[in-house]
């Protein structure tokens, strides 16, 4: 079970990282705190909304997994969060 909640996490911070790189060499800068990954999901928004909603999934997804410990993650939610993740960074390559 620890290894499907893991891969939901790796999947959300791989896409999380290559947006927060990108708007990074964008101009934009981020404080050093757990108020990073709201900030990229907000500043994604004016670049690309499609791609800001999927980190937003992805971010929740993993905090249900990392937090939520009463509940049972499913192999369908992680597959679809890899395919969520792999779509944000191909997006974000088009920018």
């Amino acid at each position: 079970m620890s290894d499907i909640c893991g891969m939901s996490g790796r999947a959300y911070y791989a896409a999380f990282l290559v947006a927060r790189c990108y708007l990074e060499s964008s101009g934009y800068s981020f404080p050093p705190d757990s108020n990073v990954h709201k900030k990229v999901i907000d500043y994604m928004k004016d670049k690309n909304s499609f791609i800001s909603n999927l980190l937003f999934k992805l971010r929740d997804r993993r905090n249900h997994a990392d937090y939520d410990l009463d509940i049972q993650i499913k192999k369908g939610i992680t597959i679809s969060s890899i395919k969520s993740a792999q779509t944000v960074i191909d997006e974000i390559r088009k920018l």
